[in-house]
């Protein structure tokens, strides 16, 4: 008997970052610790006047070793960046 192999639904995980660059890092990686693939990551930034948006950026070659879908929403800058 084969199994069929159903799609994971998608589980879309937002992150609020203001000023958050103590933090930003731990939280980013919790998400991709999980075991769970078919993960959409958005982390919005509103205006950080920390170094939160210079490590999100970082984060920007993550779309070649990573199962999971990042994005950031820098509000400050009224774009987004699909990493």
């Amino acid at each position: 008997m084969k199994k069929s192999k159903r799609k994971l639904p998608l589980v879309s995980i937002v992150i609020p970052a203001y000023n958050g660059a103590a933090y930003i890092k731990q939280s980013i990686q919790s998400v991709l610790d999980q075991n769970y693939t078919n993960i959409e990551l958005l982390v919005i930034d509103d205006g950080s006047t920390d170094e939160t948006v210079e490590i999100l950026k970082t984060y920007g070659d993550l779309c070649k070793t990573s199962p999971f879908e990042v994005c950031a929403y820098l509000a400050d800058f009224c774009v987004g960046l699909n990493f």
